[in-house]
């Protein structure tokens, strides 16, 4: 591993890190709170693996939609649910409780009589009858009450609260004029809710009183709180005092069922009791709780408060209640910490977990907090008992039971008249038996129990064929008379005791029913009617009824199945693992490997959260932001990687691109399949130059020649690469570079011509700087090459090891040492770009070119033709065209052997012309040549003795 990845490896850790970060910052701000709502109810329906079977210790007694068909539509008459009452208490249930709320007193209603006269039927006083028997009976009847603690109190209503207990006379009017000149705002009066504050006033001055004096009659308490209303009696302040007094004396009742508030309670949830049962029940009533939930804030009940507190008392939840029911304990024999609440029990104290947290719709933490444990199928609240349960059993059939209770007496007392047995035999098992007995007897008289069930027309022929036989026998009038209506009697009694029986039997089949049912265990009646409005979404079900949640609270305390809240820096804890843990994946693997870990351990961590700690341990630690923090890490550490990666490769390219020409690295990256380049050959175009003089110059300039070289090649660099030259070397104070590789070109001796005219072209402007300087000038010769040249990589590049491979794209050859020496050559000729014959052959038709000669450079023994480019042919200007002609003139009569014209051309050209070193060169040639001859065949060739 080389620096550059420690150090990409040190960042993307570094990345990770600081996302886990993050992660727990918003974790810790309850930013995933709906995420992990979602997964809570996610757990609760998939991981039921452990859930021990539900209690069959409850029988819910459903009010459902058949019932309200079969009884008739609520409300149902008081003493009707009475008898419904007596019914499930003579089936032997330990406890009942009523999830329904009994906040007004039901009127007295005067029936009149078949007899004539009228009866009062009182149908409170039947429910208080029903409940004091059953409380004889040993089985404790529960009326709960019901609380608003849906949401917080506000502002303005505690400050309209505190001038209406000074003054419960204030109007509305008259308060929201002091609230204003309290400082109070318009927008904020628009918000306060008078008649609900005016009641809690009003609630909390009656019980004030109360306190104080609980003898106070109403009457003088009229006049200590409403002083200016004791002679009305039907103003809405009176009615008012009377629902509130009323209210006052129920919740005073039923303080017995509850705690004292010592404080030791943190956050207990503050309620009012605003439904409470009227004041005849909530004295006769066996326990009570409140039946209030507390949903989360998209609507799902998860927790409920196990606490109420009201003017300084602790009431118990309804299921609570119920439980300590049960288990013969009483409300103020409980252990109850902030952590926990304990009910002593014979079998074994049950430990129940609770717990504080904050509750954004009230505005501030809630405790005593208990998580429903729940259990069954997920949507079907009906089967969370089994499939067939006899948990859930409708109100109707027990209102059967109430009905035949009611008239089996009846039956009784007319089936004693028939048998002439004494009215109090009223065992109806043991009048079943008797009616069986005489029915038993009258079958034997086959005819006279036929003709009894066989209609009156039977009934009557027997009677005339019996007389018949009488008559023929000799029975006398008044003996006849006497047996006719013996027969009569016996028939009366035939038909009855056939109709009463069936009754009869369904009542004991029906009792032994019940008793099964109900004995021994709690029956919850509660509404699951859908009409009703007592529907709430759960974790498991979409919406079930309230009551069911109590039946999922009272199944937890007795299976003591219980959920509990990890510690919790627990959670942030495991995000932290976790997301360190993704982070340390991703900087070590590649994204494809880490992706596949990163899956791993998200499943891992469902199986280890849902399965291990929530469902086999009832464990509840936070799911969601462990797996935001894989989420989050994974993604964000791969793309800093790829985007690292992305600038520190083109960090490198651009350094890459500083030492090796750009055309390359394009290339290699645009064929990243291509990991080296093999020789081959092609022709190509390579070009040589050197600048005469810069050797003087750098002994005038020692150590500033650096700088000026760099700036003469940041000149002429530019335009190498502008016209698709591959730069290969720098050699000093000269450059090779070469065209037609990498990447094809087929006009490479074009852009190699056009370079170097271009870059001639910009030494004017580089010599005038280095005049501005006081140095002298240089000059830049050029050699132009083209032809077949071997291109590829040149280097180590077959080496064992990798980190030993050392390579060099260039191009090799007798074509490429050509160019060498062509850019030497131009000393002896006295001209500064010298291209070969297979470059003139493909650039003659866009270069005016002039010949040089043939010459043979140092290392060849053949010679070969050259040019010296002068400008693009449809730029060449006629000075330029009259030079090259001349040129031609003296050169092809060289080449031809023709000296003496040739030196005749030279003369013309030196006339027109300054003379130069090639008129000289050949000019000397001539002569010589023409005093001494060549010997054998002559091709112009000219030697050069020096590079």
């Amino acid at each position: 591993m080389n620096a550059t990845e420690r150090q990409l490896r040190k960042r993307t850790l570094l990345f990770g890190c600081i996302l886990t970060i993050l992660t727990l910052v918003l974790q810790i701000t309850d930013a995933f709170d709906p995420l992990e709502r979602w997964l809570y109810d996610a757990r609760v329906r998939q991981f039921q693996h452990f859930t021990p079977p539900p209690t069959d210790r409850l029988v819910h007694v459903d009010i459902t939609d058949s019932s309200l068909e079969t009884i008739g539509w609520w409300p149902w008459p008081r003493s009707e649910f009475a008898a419904i009452l007596e019914s499930i208490h003579q089936a032997g249930p330990k406890v009942i409780a009523l999830d329904v709320l009994f906040a007004e007193s039901a009127p007295v209603e005067h029936r009149k009589m078949a007899q004539g006269g009228f009866e009062s039927i009182d149908h409170d006083a039947e429910m208080v009858r029903v409940i004091g028997n059953a409380a004889k009976d040993g089985c404790i009847v529960l009326v709960p009450f019901s609380s608003d603690i849906s949401e917080s109190i506000s502002t303005i209503d505690t400050a309209a609260l505190q001038l209406l207990l000074r003054n419960l006379t204030l109007t509305e009017e008259k308060l929201n004029s002091d609230l204003l000149k309290s400082g109070r705002t318009a927008k904020q009066l628009g918000g306060l809710n008078f008649i609900k504050v005016r009641r809690e006033a009003m609630f909390k001055r009656v019980n004030q009183a109360l306190a104080a004096s609980p003898k106070t009659t109403k009457q003088t308490l009229v006049k200590q709180l409403l002083p200016s209303q004791s002679q009305a009696t039907e103003t809405p302040l009176m009615r008012l005092f009377e629902s509130q007094h009323a209210r006052a004396i129920s919740l005073r009742k039923l303080s017995r069922h509850s705690l004292a508030d010592t404080g030791s309670l943190s956050s207990v949830i503050d309620a009012q009791g605003d439904t409470l049962p009227i004041d005849r029940l909530s004295a006769v009533t066996g326990t009570t709780g409140f039946v209030d939930y507390l949903p989360d804030r998209d609507g799902v009940v998860r927790v409920v408060p196990m606490w109420e507190q009201i003017n300084g008392r602790l009431y118990p939840q309804m299921s609570l209640a119920m439980a300590c029911a049960f288990h013969d304990v009483k409300i103020k024999d409980l252990n109850v910490t902030s952590s926990h609440i304990t009910i002593p029990s014979a079998d074994g104290d049950i430990d129940i977990p609770v717990h504080t947290r904050m509750v954004r719709n009230l505005g501030h933490k809630v405790g005593s907090l208990m998580n429903v444990s729940w259990f069954g199928p997920d949507e079907n609240w009906l089967s969370m008992y089994g499939d067939h349960s006899a948990q859930h059993v409708p109100i109707d059939l027990v209102w059967k039971m109430a009905d035949l209770e009611r008239s089996v007496p009846l039956m009784l007392a007319k089936a004693s008249e028939k048998l002439n047995l004494p009215n109090a035999i009223n065992d109806v098992p043991h009048m079943l038996k008797v009616i069986d007995d005489r029915m038993e007897g009258y079958r034997v008289g086959k005819k006279l129990y036929d003709a009894a069930l066989g209609g009156e027309k039977a009934f009557a022929e027997h009677l005339a064929s019996e007389t018949e036989l009488m008559k023929k026998d000799n029975w006398s009038k008044e003996e006849i008379d006497e047996e006719v209506a013996s027969m009569r009697d016996s028939r009366n009694t035939i038909v009855y005791l056939h109709s009463a029986r069936p009754r009869l039997q369904s009542y004991v089949k029906l009792q032994n029913r019940l008793r099964s049912t109900f004995e021994g265990k709690v029956a919850l009646i509660g509404w699951t009617a859908r009409g009703k409005v007592d529907f709430v979404p759960t974790s498991l079900h979409a919406r079930a009824p309230g009551v069911v949640v109590h039946g999922a609270i009272f199944n937890s305390l007795m299976t003591r199945e219980f959920w509990q809240h990890a510690p919790r820096p627990v959670g942030p804890a495991i995000t932290v693992v976790i997301g360190l843990l993704i982070a340390v994946l991703t900087t070590l693997l590649g994204p494809v490997r880490a992706l596949i870990a990163s899956a791993l351990v998200v499943a891992a961590h469902i199986a280890i959260n849902g399965l291990w700690l929530f469902d086999y341990h009832n464990i509840i630690t936070p799911a969601g932001a462990p797996l935001v923090a894989v989420g989050v890490v994974w993604s964000g550490c791969t793309m800093s990687r790829f985007i690292l990666e992305r600038k520190e490769r083109a960090r490198v390219t651009d350094r890459f691109r500083s030492r090796v020409d750009p055309a390359l690295v394009n290339y290699v990256l645009e064929h990243r399949d291509q990991a080296r380049f093999d020789g081959e050959v092609r022709e190509l175009s390579v070009v040589f130059t050197d600048l005469a003089g810069f050797t003087t110059l750098s002994e005038q300039l020692q150590e500033r020649t650096v700088p000026l070289l760099n700036d003469f090649m940041s000149r002429m660099v530019p335009v190498v690469r502008k016209n698709n030259g591959y730069v290969n070397k720098f050699l000093g104070d000269g450059m090779m570079f070469f065209y037609g590789a990498p990447v094809d070109n087929q006009m490479h001796a074009a852009d190699a011509v056009s370079t170097v005219l271009r870059m001639q072209e910009l030494m004017g402007p580089f010599n005038e700087e280095l005049t501005k300087q006081n140095l002298p000038n240089v000059a830049m010769r050029c050699g132009v090459s083209s032809g077949n040249m071997v291109v590829g990589d040149a280097g180590s590049v077959l080496a064992t090891r990798r980190e030993d491979e050392a390579s060099d794209y260039t191009v090799l050859g007798d074509v490429v040492n050509l160019g060498s020496r062509l850019e030497g050559a131009n000393k002896a000729t006295g001209t500064l770009i010298m291209i070969n014959e297979r470059t003139a052959e493909l650039v003659e038709d866009m270069f005016l070119l002039r010949p040089v000669g043939r010459l043979q450079v140092v290392g060849k023994t053949k010679g070969v033709m050259t040019f010296e480019p002068l400008a693009w042919l449809e730029q060449a200007t006629d000075a330029q065209r009259e030079l090259a002609d001349m040129t031609r003139e003296f050169v092809e009569a060289f080449i031809a052997g023709e000296f003496q014209n040739s030196i005749t051309a030279i003369n013309r050209m030196d006339a027109a012309v300054e003379p130069g070193k090639l008129t000289a060169l050949y000019r000397r040639l001539c002569e010589q040549y023409l005093e001494h001859p060549p010997e054998g065949d002559f091709d112009g060739c000219i030697v050069l003795e020096s590079k």
